[in-house]
């Protein structure tokens, strides 16, 4: 009796122990996939802030490009509003330099004339003062 009794508790602790076992491997089991699962989701979130990262780096340049572009732009505007300034202003002054030249040629013109006229009275009077 003694005998069944001890197998039956040997029976007993082989089954607590293979229990014990599957319970032990069932946390290990769950534990692996937890730890897994996390393993899974930090890799991902790396690469979706990688991503991230990327498309602000992107962006960026992008920004960049654009704003160097216009700034290039502007200045280009600015130097040719300049340039058509300092065009004016030579025009400006040419056409007053030409209106100068004209203006001493007309002066020059109207001297020659009078003293042309002055020549000629001062001969026509010489002539009437011979003949009188």
């Amino acid at each position: 009796m003694h005998k069944k009794q001890r197998q039956a508790a040997q029976a007993i602790q082989a089954r607590n122990a293979s229990s014990k076992d599957k319970s032990r491997q069932q946390r290990e089991a769950s534990k692996s996939a937890v730890l897994e699962t996390k393993r899974y989701l930090v890799r991902e979130g790396r690469e979706e802030q990688m991503k991230l990262q990327r498309q602000r780096q992107e962006e960026w340049m992008r920004d960049r490009g654009l704003n160097t572009t216009r700034v290039t732009a502007i200045r280009n505007q600015k130097e040719n509003a300049r340039k058509k300034i300092e065009e004016e202003k030579l025009r400006k002054l040419e056409n007053s330099r030409i209106e100068y030249e004209n203006k001493v040629q007309q002066e020059e013109a109207i001297r020659s004339r009078t003293e042309s006229l002055v020549s000629a009275m001062e001969r026509e009077e010489m002539e009437l003062i011979q003949v009188g």
